[in-house]
């Protein structure tokens, strides 16, 4: 995985998440564009007074302002010698209050600028990332080659060889999807779902999403909380009484499991690995993984990522449903989208068109030899990460999430990343396909997604590779055809 520099008050080094949601403009979001954008400028000129001064203007108040500027002051030209200058080419919101520019040097990397800004006004900014390389081509990874007088017709021209170059060099391994205003446009596959078998991936085959189903389990309590069976306010008391950390149940909220800011850790630990997969196949049997661990953070305080905040939606999803999770999921989400081939296939059962995982990850590191994932992830997909679905699948998702026909139109634009829908929010008469921009994606051992989308261009590349392959491939294939799809 990529790492990047995240900068608070103090400088450190973190490795990047593999998750993420965009969202479209909103009041809110515009103030922290225009936040970004100062500080972005100031950081690209160089000048360090500017930058010390813009970056003052636009953060969070600190407790102790001088520490932080004599942290500033060390951390500061290093970063603006290694990373200054360049072209900003990509916005977009990863999850609501965290929003990345995409940055192209002619002489150094691709960088991709984190920002994360508070959930109240002013909205100031807390912290900034630089993720070095990432959102770029990266090494190995050739420029698409694609002129900006093209048209859609060339797509198979440009687009083919392109990928089938990644293929022949062994670094992809899985499908890609583009579509204009909803259609298809441009399909293919590429490497092996089983080289045990040698079975040739398709366009239909099935890939582990990771973290994109996250999106599913957004969606999932929109939908329970527009029935009135929940709200975003609601502690994990109040629906799961019977949660093994009391304190932690009356503290912790479902807006603070959504912005993964409820203090809860990780499922990956010691215990996990040194487990059965056979014990983790419902978002409670991850519990006492976590739940007895002290918290974190207090909650609401900072977003830290937490696949463990997301098992225990899960696990509320199906108390308040009265349905399993996944069940919950293909009933409420899957079928209505139209989403026939996917699911939550378990790992250890024989499930035709699913494309088995394949790592170079290994007990003593990166190595060049491939080997199956099925015992570095859970056994089932979950509330987390990890359901399967084909390019199509997602495609049909993407369409049905901007055609309303999972949500409503103010629960859709909050999903979006807009604001908490109100008496003032939009009705289906208001708006057409919605058009916020968006970009989703998941990695893990042998596990590599993406969907870039803004309603006009959708880009989906799902591997049976490590990450970040396709969220590379996604992102240079997405900025690219920006300039070729009017309108995009």
């Amino acid at each position: 995985m990529d790492r990047y520099f995240r900068l608070t008050g103090m400088l450190v080094v973190v490795v990047a998440l593999t998750s993420g949601l965009a969202s479209g403009q909103t009041s809110s979001s515009r103030t922290e564009k225009e936040r970004a954008m100062e500080v972005l400028q100031a950081f690209q000129d160089g000048d360090l007074t500017q930058l010390l001064a813009s970056m003052n203007t636009h953060w969070a108040p600190p407790e102790d302002p001088e520490e932080r500027d004599a942290r500033w002051r060390k951390a500061l030209p290093s970063m603006i010698e290694e990373f200054g200058d360049g072209q900003v080419v990509s916005m977009m919101m990863e999850q609501p209050h965290v929003m990345k520019f995409v940055t192209e040097r002619t002489d150094g990397p691709t960088l991709a600028y984190t920002f994360e800004f508070e959930s109240d006004p002013p909205h100031r900014i807390v912290q900034m990332g630089v993720d070095t390389d990432a959102g770029g081509r990266g090494p190995g990874l050739p420029p698409l080659g694609l002129t900006d007088d093209a048209s859609i017709d060339a797509l198979d021209n440009a687009v083919g060889p392109w990928i089938d170059r990644l293929a022949d060099n062994g670094m992809f391994s899985g499908a890609v999807l583009i579509a204009v205003d909803g259609q298809s446009v441009y399909s293919g596959a590429w490497g092996k779902a089983s080289l045990a078998w040698d079975v040739d991936n398709q366009v239909d085959t099935r890939f582990d999403l990771g973290s994109i189903n996250k999106s599913f389990t957004q969606i999932a309590i929109a939908q329970l909380a527009e029935a009135g069976k929940l709200s975003l306010d609601d502690h994990i008391i109040d629906l799961l009484p019977e949660y093994p950390n009391e304190d932690a149940a009356r503290q912790i909220t479902i807006r603070h499991l959504l912005k993964h800011t409820s203090g809860l850790g990780d499922i990956f630990t010691d215990e996990f690995f040194n487990s059965s997969r056979a014990l983790f196949r419902q978002p409670r049997n991850f519990f006492p993984l976590f739940a007895d661990e002290p918290l974190t953070r207090t909650p609401g305080e900072k977003r830290e990522y937490s696949n463990a905040g997301y098992m225990v939606l899960g696990a509320i999803i199906a108390e308040v449903s009265g349905m399993p999770y996944g069940e919950y999921v293909t009933e409420n989400i899957f079928k209505p989208a139209g989403m026939t081939g996917a699911g939550f296939f378990s790992h250890d059962e024989p499930v035709p068109n699913v494309a088995v995982g394949y790592t170079r990850m290994g007990p003593d590191g990166r190595s060049d030899a491939l080997r199956s994932n099925l015992f570095m992830l859970p056994i089932k997909g979950n509330s987390a990460g990890s359901a399967q679905a084909s390019v199509v699948d997602m495609l049909r998702f993407d369409n049905a999430v901007r055609e309303y026909k999972l949500l409503s139109p103010a629960s859709t634009m909050w999903y979006f990343g807009g604001d908490e829908p109100g008496p003032d929010a939009p009705t289906q008469d208001d708006l057409e396909r919605s058009r916020a921009e968006t970009g989703i994606a998941g990695g893990g051992p042998g596990v590599s997604a993406v969907m870039e989308s803004n309603g006009r261009l959708t880009v989906i590349v799902l591997s049976n590779f490590d990450p970040p392959v396709a969220e590379k491939m996604g992102q240079e294939l997405y900025r690219s055809l920006k300039r070729v799809v009017g309108g995009a």
